[in-house]
């Protein structure tokens, strides 16, 4: 008997003794064999392995997934049906995306992301926002750190942007001015309620403010439905509210307080009806303040913007008051302002480079810095210019001065390295 033949028989055999394998015998008949079929021979061995799979994105799906943004209409030939083409993104965003995206960016670049992640409701836990001054003081590091709580929250409006096939830039801005969408996708701070000013501090705030710019008593009525509205906006948005949004609230109850003040005394006060019309012409003539390089008090500007929204006449004045005084504290330019230019336009350069070597956004210059150019009989030449400024002691914390120490610790590298 074969011993390819015998197969073992273990447990209920009657063959099994004290724990011993005993062996039956079978019938001794030629076994099958078994040969690949064509299809095996010609298959390919698999290939769906860890690494050949696509990498998964934030929502889950596989990276380069198409999602649908949309379906874009446009007209067909004359008397045919229009044509409609569906407008197709992709996911593009997984785990470490956040830290990638910062890693791109400069200190500045850096510094405007966190500016505009910190705007968006709801993003942020409460004890991880930091403020805008906060954030502009990281400016003084050398590099600036970004912490994961940042990372985490570019990520969460990537995840967002995955599931609509935008970027992350886009759908930063489209929260930014849909608070409402924000707060739906991450909710108020957990826990806590939404902060309100306190009434009593509204109040107290419109008060000095009727009374700084029209001369009024305020109503403990106006004092109320003031803090309402604000209150109100403060709750759509799920925390306090930007500076910008807090003036233009103001503003539009300082104006229709002053448009019944006129109303009231028979004079024409249609010209301030207009919603946000005091808020516009506060910031012209603020603007057109920082142009010629002069100074004046926010309550001197918002008087000066009720009167020039009731006459053209009292706003032209106002302006070619402002240009004289320019005229006159500037006389090295003063033939550029008659001509038409202002200040900020006749020495844009010199703005430029003040602007390149201190950090300043050019726009944000004050041109009070640049007297030593103009006050003189002549324009200060350029390269004095740049003397002047490289001696100021901001000059040495500005983004210039970086740039030439890093361009001579290379030169030493080489010259020392070869």
């Amino acid at each position: 008997m074969s011993t390819q033949n015998i197969q073992p028989r273990v447990g209920l055999d009657k063959g099994f003794k004290g724990g011993e394998i005993t062996y039956a015998p079978v019938k001794d008949e030629k076994q099958p064999t078994l040969s690949p079929s064509e299809e095996a021979k010609t298959a390919t061995p698999p290939t769906d392995t860890e690494s050949s799979r696509p990498k998964e994105g934030l929502t889950g799906v596989p990276l380069g997934t198409k999602i649908v943004k949309g379906v874009r209409t446009t007209p067909g030939p004359k008397g045919r049906l229009k044509r409609t083409r569906t407008i197709y993104g992709e996911t593009q965003y997984a785990e470490g995306s956040g830290a990638a995206i910062f890693a791109t960016k400069n200190n500045d670049g850096k510094l405007e992301l966190l500016l505009r992640l910190s705007k968006i409701p709801g993003l942020y836990k409460e004890e991880d926002l930091l403020t805008e001054q906060q954030i502009l003081g990281l400016a003084t590091n050398k590099i600036v750190p970004i912490r994961q709580e940042d990372y985490d929250a570019l990520e969460r409006v990537m995840f967002l942007a995955d599931t609509t096939g935008d970027d992350y830039e886009t759908t930063i801005t489209y929260l930014q001015t849909n608070p409402q969408v924000a707060l739906a996708a991450f909710g108020a701070p957990k826990g806590k309620k939404t902060k309100l000013t306190p009434a009593a501090a509204l109040g107290l705030e419109l008060e000095q403010n009727i009374m700084d710019f029209l001369d009024q008593k305020v109503s403990e009525d106006d004092k109320k439905a003031y803090a309402k509205r604000v209150n109100q906006a403060e709750a759509k948005r799920g925390g306090a509210l930007t500076e910008l949004e807090r003036k233009e609230i103001l503003n539009d109850t300082i104006q229709d307080k002053a448009r019944l003040a006129f109303k009231a005394t028979g004079e024409d006060a249609s010209a301030l009806m207009r919603r946000g019309a005091l808020g516009e012409t506060y910031d012209t003539l603020r603007q057109a303040y920082r142009d010629y390089g002069q100074m004046a008090d926010d309550n001197t500007i918002y008087k000066q913007a009720i009167q020039s929204i009731r006459s053209k006449q009292a706003f032209d004045n106002i302006i070619n008051k402002v240009k004289l005084q320019a005229e006159v504290s500037m006389p090295a330019i003063k033939s550029y302002i008659q001509q038409g230019l202002t200040p900020r336009e006749a020495i844009g350069s010199y703005i430029d480079y003040y602007s390149k070597a201190i950090g300043t956004p050019k726009d944000q210059v004050d041109l009070n810095k640049l007297m030593p150019v103009v006050s003189g009989d002549k324009i200060l030449p350029y390269q004095d210019w740049q003397k002047y400024v490289q001696k100021l002691p901001e000059f040495k914390t500005g983004p210039l001065f970086r740039e030439q120490q890093f361009s001579d610790a290379q030169a030493l590298r080489r010259n020392f390295l070869g």
